[in-house]
């Protein structure tokens, strides 16, 4: 319970100071939201393959982890393998007690790192805030993944990423988590 609360006090002070003297504020959940512990790393080998916008990757059970992994043509076609760092996160996560989350949101070249702020359980939905204090101020669009490890794991429908992005307020996307958009449009690069 001591973890939790550290935990929860911690991703509080992590948001305080995300909002402060800003644009816009970070969207955050509402106090009764059913809050989740989690951890998270920059999953750089995500935006390597990635070729929409934004989207998210669910992993909530052993055989969902190829999801994570670009598809054999395109690790092939650009020479693209998941980092050293990146698979012993994945490689470390007991699957039957948590589940892990892929998420990638795009803003200006020059945006301040995307920051993970809260992850709650919203029905079947997992619901993952993300935070991007400043916006940069070209118009080439710039990918900043996240490699998430939420403690807890239940049958779980898709996931609707919240990104805040400081100039242009909130946008809201969903994924049904298993990122076959992306690879049936790989297949039909690749074709």
């Amino acid at each position: 319970m001591r973890r939790r609360t550290l935990l929860a006090t911690a991703g509080s002070v992590g948001l305080a100071g995300c909002t402060t003297s800003l644009p816009t504020l970070c969207s955050r959940p509402a106090f009764r939201a059913d809050r989740l512990e989690f951890e998270t790393i920059d999953f750089s080998s995500l935006s390597g393959w990635w070729l929409r916008p934004d989207g998210a990757v669910l992993v909530a059970a052993p055989d969902h982890v190829e999801r994570l992994e670009p598809p054999e043509a395109v690790a092939t076609a650009l020479d693209l393998e998941v980092a050293e760092e990146e698979r012993a996160f994945v490689d470390g996560t007991d699957l039957s007690a948590s589940m892990l989350v892929g998420v990638i949101v795009t803003s200006a070249a020059g945006s301040t790192d995307a920051r993970v702020t809260h992850v709650v359980r919203d029905g079947r939905t997992v619901h993952c805030y993300v935070c991007i204090r400043r916006r940069g101020m070209d118009d080439v669009g710039a990918h900043q993944a996240r490699l998430i490890r939420v403690a807890e794991r239940w049958a779980t429908d898709d996931v609707r990423v919240t990104f805040t992005n400081g100039g242009d307020g909130t946008e809201t996307f969903d994924s049904d988590g298993t990122g076959a958009a992306v690879r049936d449009r790989w297949a039909d690069e690749l074709s």
